[in-house]
Formats: structure tokens, C-alpha cells, sequence
């Protein structure tokens, strides 16, 4: 019989772990907890080993000396209190790198006094990766720190920036897909595009970059013809610290089931009663066992 109950102790234990797998992931676009192409979790596990911390509010940043502050994919409208306190952390003569294709971060970049914005548009271009002309090439124009050594980026549906000193743009063979057909219509002019600008922001520096996909798991880890992870490790060591903002961005993103397994996770009395089980309930499959094999015998 100790067999049986060994067998299903550790049955059990496999059972657990399957399900915190499963409600460990999501399929929401940019997430960390996102495993598949459109998730960053490989991008969060970078973060990870460099020690980049998260914030969850902006009154983290006060004190900040030598430090990058990322900001990916942001998905909420910053209070004139944020505003201030990104305004100071650049001032003291730190670093803010924003990843927005959507245009979320205008009215930030406004409030910091940035000539910088972001346009939302089907940026295309025939000067591409694959086979669908959003897989843009952009190429540095310009020196800086972390374009340094980078002959080619390949992006992802990306958008357009403008203001400030450009830093990566287009070939001239691309446009701004109007209508979304694939094809270059009337009135859909060939350009070079801004897609990277870099601005001067009291005693920092402001970086706008219009496609968060750069750090998808996908864009990161594809075998691609361009230096997209050259381009990210170089982001990574411009400054000694690196801070993740998680509240005002998609990669935070998760959905009811993971929202509560990852409270579950992070709750301490709960971690240390799942421990408790988890000993106890080894302790008693072993005594039992340990009876089974040692106690008296009937012959």
C-alpha cells in the first residue's frame, strides 16, 4: 500500500505544478507572462539576470542617479503628479526610453516638454524582412550609444516618430499604408521614415521608439538578418541601473486567472503554508512507508 500513496503524492505534486504552469501564462500581446511570439517573457528574463527592477509607481524614481527607466507598449494617460516626477528623474541626469506605436505616450512627451511624437500609421516599406512590407528594415543615421555597431533593425508593424534628433529610420522605398491594401496607392508617396528619435530633456535623455515589438519574444529571439539583439543588449548597459515601469504598460498585462495565481505567488504566508503542506505531506508518505517496511510482521 505505501506504494499507492507514494505514487499519488507525487501525482499530486505534478498535478500542482501542471496548473501553476498553466495559470502562470497568457496570451495577451506584450505580456511578460506572455511565452509565445507576441509575449516579452524573454525579454523580462533579460531584465531579470541584469537585475532591472519593476515600478508600480512613479515616486520610486526619486533619488534615481546613473539609471534607464523602460517604458514599453504604454497603455494609460500619466496625472500631472507622474509627469513631475519623470521630468525630475530626467533632470537629474537620467534616462527615459518609451516604445509606443500607438501615439499612448503624446500627451506625456508633451508634458515634458519633448518636440517629440508619435504617429499611428501602416508604416510599409519594400525594404523588408519578410514577406509582409510591415516587416520593415530601418537603418541608424546619426551616432549614439546604442545604435552603435548595429547595421539593421527589422520591425514589426511599426509606427512613425517626429521631432527630435533622428536616430533610425527607413529606406526611401517605404510609405504609410493609408488604406492597408500591402500596396503603394496614389497619394501614398515613397519616404524615408523616423521610426527612433533621441532629445535632450532638462540633464537627461529621452529616447522615443515607435514599435514595442523590438523586445517581443519573437523579434528578439528570431534568427533575423538584422541586430536586433545587439540593439537591445546595447539599451540595456547605457546606464548602471535599470528600472521597468509596470504601470502604465501592456507587458503587465494579464488577465483574471493569472492576476490571481500571480497574487497567489506573491503572498508570503501563502508561499510558506504551500510549504508546510508540501513537507508535511512528504513526511507522511515516507513514515507510512517506513511502517510498511519496519513494523511487526505476521508470518
Amino acid at each position: 500500500m505505501h506504494k499507492i500513496r507514494l505514487v499519488a503524492v507525487i501525482l499530486v505534486v505534478i498535478a500542482a505544478i501542471a496548473l501553476a504552469a498553466h495559470f502562470s501564462t497568457t496570451d495577451l500581446e506584450y505580456s511578460r507572462y506572455n511565452w509565445e511570439w507576441t509575449g516579452t517573457s524573454g525579454f523580462f528574463s533579460l531584465l531579470e539576470e541584469q537585475g532591472a527592477r519593476d515600478i508600480t509607481a512613479y515616486a520610486a524614481l526619486s533619488g534615481s542617479n546613473d539609471t534607464l527607466l523602460l517604458i514599453i507598449a504604454p497603455d494609460a494617460p500619466y496625472t500631472p503628479d507622474e509627469v513631475s516626477a519623470l521630468r525630475s528623474f530626467l533632470d537629474g541626469g537620467n534616462t527615459v526610453f518609451i516604445a509606443d506605436e500607438t501615439g499612448e505616450s503624446n500627451e506625456l512627451l508633451a508634458g515634458l516638454g519633448s518636440t517629440i511624437s508619435v504617429i499611428y500609421g501602416n508604416l510599409s516599406s519594400a525594404d523588408r524582412e519578410y514577406a509582409d512590407p510591415r516587416s520593415v528594415m530601418v537603418y541608424p543615421k546619426g551616432e549614439d550609444p546604442i545604435t552603435a555597431n548595429v547595421s539593421a533593425l527589422v520591425l514589426n508593424r511599426p509606427a512613425v516618430v517626429s521631432g527630435g534628433d533622428i536616430l533610425l529610420t527607413t529606406s526611401l522605398f517605404s510609405w504609410v499604408d493609408a488604406n492597408g491594401n500591402g500596396r503603394i496607392d496614389g497619394g501614398e508617396d515613397l519616404s524615408s521614415f523616423a521610426v527612433l528619435a533621441r532629445e535632450a530633456v532638462g540633464n537627461g535623455t529621452l529616447y522615443v521608439f515607435s514599435d514595442p515589438s523590438i523586445v517581443a519574444n519573437g523579434m528578439l529571439n528570431a534568427r533575423l538578418t538584422a541586430d536586433n539583439r545587439l540593439f537591445i543588449d546595447q539599451l540595456l548597459t547605457i546606464r548602471e541601473h535599470v528600472l521597468v515601469d509596470q504601470s502604465h504598460s501592456l507587458t503587465a498585462g494579464a488577465d483574471a486567472v493569472l492576476s490571481l495565481a500571480n497574487r497567489v505567488k506573491n503572498t508570503m504566508v501563502i508561499k510558506i503554508s504551500l510549504l508546510i503542506l508540501s513537507i508535511t505531506t512528504l513526511a507522511f508518505a515516507c513514515s507510512r512507508r517506513w511502517g510498511d517496511d519496519h513494523g511487526p510482521k505476521n508470518h
